[in-house]
Order: C-alpha cells, then sequence, then structure tokens
C-alpha cells in the first residue's frame, strides 16, 4: 500500500479524501493496486462515501476521533471487579482510551497502587489463585474506580492534526504522576489532539523529592525565578513572566531574541554592558553558560579508525589556540595524523593551520559546506556529548 492515499491495520484499510472526485480517484487506484497482486475485497464488509466510520475500535469523522459508544457503555456498566483477573480487564478496557482521558495516569493511580499491594502479598501464590481469590478493596480505590467510570463517560473529542497549523504542547507533572496535552490552534481556540500520562515509579518518585539541586531550587527565595502567567496587553494571551524583581518579565523563546535585542540595540546603539542591562531589566531567557576555568570553546577530534574522542576545552578559537590544542593534547600522545578532515571554519583554513599541516607532514581535508553528514562520525560525538553534559552533576 506504498505511496497510496490509504492507511492499512492487517486486512483493514481506511481512505480518507477530502471531497467525492478525491475519494473516487482514491479508490481507482487501490482498485488497481488490488487488482494488480490479485487481492479481493469482502464486499459485504465495504463501506464507500460515507461521513464517519467506525474504524478499529474508534469513530471517525471530519470533526476527529472520539470511543465508540457501546465501548463506553461496556465501561460505565462494568461492575465492581471482584477478583484480580476482572479488575486487570477493567484496566485493560479504560487504558485502551486513555488518550482521551486527560491525567489518566493520576485518576488511576490509586487502583494501580492498591492492584500492586494485592499482588505483593501474593507473589508465593499461584496464578490461578490470584485470579480467583476476593479483592478487599479500599476507599481510595473505590473512588478512583468511580472516577474513571466518570472520565470515560465525559472524554473528549480529539481533533485531527491539520498541516501547517500551530502545535501547542503543555506538560505538568507531581509526586504521583506525569501528564501532557498536545493540542492545536484552530480558528483562535486550541483543540487537544491527544492526552499523555504515565505513573511515575517509587524509585523516580522518591529520587524526585530527595534531590538536593532541586530542594535547594525550591527552598532559595532569593535566588530562584518566581513566574507567573500574567496577561498581555495586546493580545488574549497570558506570557510567563519572571516577578521576583518587583516588574513582570516575560520569557522570550529562541525565536524572538534577536528581534528583541535588535529592538533594544537600536535605541542608541549601547554598549555590551548598557544592552545586557536594558534587556535583562524588561525580559528573560536562560544562558549561556559561564565559562568553565576560563574555558569558552570544546575542540573535539576522533580518530576514524579506532573511534577514540577528544574534547579539548580551549578559550578563544583563534587559529593559534587550536594548534597548540591539537599539538599538546594529540599529537604528543598519539604522534602525527596522516589525514585531517576538518569543516569550513576560518580558523581551520587560515594560513597558519595550513603551515602547520605542511610542518607535520599531514595531508588536510576539508568537508562539504553545509552538510553536516560528510563528517557524521564528529557529528554523532558531539550528540552524545551534549547529552552527557547536560545529564552531567554540577559540583559547584
Amino acid at each position: 500500500m506504498k505511496s497510496l492515499e490509504v492507511y492499512a491495520f492487517v486486512d483493514d484499510i481506511l481512505i480518507a479524501s477530502k471531497n467525492p472526485e478525491q475519494h473516487f480517484q482514491h479508490l481507482k487506484t487501490l482498485f488497481a493496486r488490488l487488482d494488480e497482486y490479485g487481492l479481493c475485497i469482502n464486499v459485504s464488509k465495504r463501506i464507500f462515501g460515507t461521513s464517519t466510520i467506525d474504524f478499529l475500535g474508534f469513530n471517525l469523522s471530519e470533526n476527529g476521533i472520539k470511543p465508540l459508544p457501546d465501548k463506553v457503555k461496556c465501561i460505565l456498566d462494568f461492575p465492581k471487579p471482584d477478583t484480580l483477573t476482572q479488575l486487570q480487564r477493567f484496566l485493560g478496557l479504560f487504558n485502551f482510551y486513555r488518550c482521551f482521558i486527560p491525567k489518566a495516569a493520576h485518576i488511576l493511580a490509586p487502583i494501580v497502587q492498591f492492584l500492586e499491594g494485592h499482588t505483593n502479598k501474593k507473589k508465593s501464590r499461584s496464578s490461578v489463585c490470584k485470579s480467583s481469590e476476593q479483592l478487599k478493596w479500599n476507599e481510595n480505590a473505590e473512588q478512583a474506580f468511580i472516577a474513571a467510570k466518570n472520565a470515560i463517560a465525559e472524554a473528549t473529542l480529539l481533533r485531527h492534526p491539520i498541516p501547517g497549523a500551530k502545535l501547542g504542547l503543555w506538560v505538568d507533572a507531581s509526586d504521583v504522576a506525569i501528564g501532557g496535552t498536545l493540542s492545536r490552534l484552530s480558528q483562535g481556540k486550541w483543540e487537544p489532539i491527544a492526552f499523555f500520562s504515565m505513573k511515575l515509579n517509587k524509585k523516580f518518585a522518591r529520587a524526585q523529592k530527595d534531590d538536593s539541586d532541586i530542594q535547594k531550587f525550591l527552598h532559595n527565595d532569593a535566588s530562584s525565578l518566581q513566574l507567573e502567567l500574567k496577561p498581555c496587553q495586546t493580545s488574549n494571551c497570558n506570557l510567563l513572566c519572571d516577578t521576583s524583581t518587583g516588574v513582570p518579565r516575560p520569557f522570550v523563546p529562541t525565536s524572538f531574541r534577536k528581534l528583541i535585542f535588535d529592538h533594544l540595540h537600536n535605541l542608541a546603539h549601547p554598549g555590551i554592558a548598557a544592552s545586557t542591562k536594558l534587556i535583562s531589566a524588561r525580559y528573560i531567557w536562560p544562558g549561556p553558560l559561564p565559562p568553565s576555568g576560563g574555558q569558552i570553546y570544546l575542540l573535539t577530534i576522533i580518530d576514524r579508525f579506532s573511534r577514540w574522542p577528544e574534547a579539548i576545552p580551549i578559550p578563544d578559537m583563534r587559529a593559534k589556540t587550536v594548534c597548540r590544542a591539537i599539538f599538546d593534547t594529540w599529537i604528543s600522545h598519539f604522534g602525527c595524523p596522516s589525514v585531517i578532515t576538518s569543516d569550513q571554519g576560518s580558523q581551520l583554513r587560515s594560513s597558519m593551520f595550513v603551515e602547520f599541516t605542511r610542518m607535520l607532514g599531514t595531508q588536510k581535508i576539508r568537508t562539504t559546506p553545509y552538510h553536516p553528514i560528510s563528517n557524521r562520525i564528529v557529528e554523532r560525538f558531539h550528540r552524545h556529548l551534549k547529552s552527557e553534559i547536560k545529564a552531567h552533576e554540577n559540583e559547584k
């Protein structure tokens, strides 16, 4: 079914078209492909030209996706489970539609905790005893069971993604679960596309509570940001602002930072210190990280044969500094390389670096401009290095 405007799942085929003419063309193309490979369609199960259809347990229409009414009724009429197997069956039905439920993991948390406790008490027993023994419900689990049914009854209609539409991702977390909502912006309103949630395991939740860096941040009122949503005067949206200075300072995303800098800098072309003061008094955005021991950059080198990497801290990117770092850190340990492959950096194209490679008797090769895949080994190393730096503990 490749290159066709269809969605196939095992032996089920779904065609989505914008109008009858396009639908007819899609059917014609599909029938030609099926005929080419000798495949047949069960005429009694086919549905053509409908605006709504039940497919794989969901009701699909031009408005969006929602659970099937009979499946919802089955969950609403589900009696309070008496055995472990019945409870697991209910959780299976609920989890099938959990993408329609905001905070699903938080709603089910008492039931999951109740289920885990009940299972742990019977680890030594056979599976038959586990499935047939009566459950002893507690108040929290019963309330969660009722709340889960109510959530299914109020399941949200999920909208279809629109190509080119603005998407928004809202996330939140607690000591119990984490969750998020993916939405699209349509006619000035945010409409949900899917809900995501996951219960935190005990180890992660405990580590989150006991993290020393987080506790310092939360209890240090003098240095931590006080972020609040403030209404924007020129629109109906809210801005996330830092109110720790007494004056709300909007958080500026990356795409708007150059615009704000140009606007303030062009007022009277102030210097570096004055520009920093103007911007920091009105806006806030994180970074850059402070220098580490006077070192600002990393010179990365990797041996193509052994894949041995080196990341050398340097204070600047001058050709003299780069040559000295290569000689002291790499050549003094491993000897002169036969070939050096580098990017198009100006310091690596300078006359000093050319003379440096000539003195070593090393061939110099440069990668294709704006084509990082030509030096994929180093690019992969950069990706891993950035991930490790982000996860590294701050010793200070």
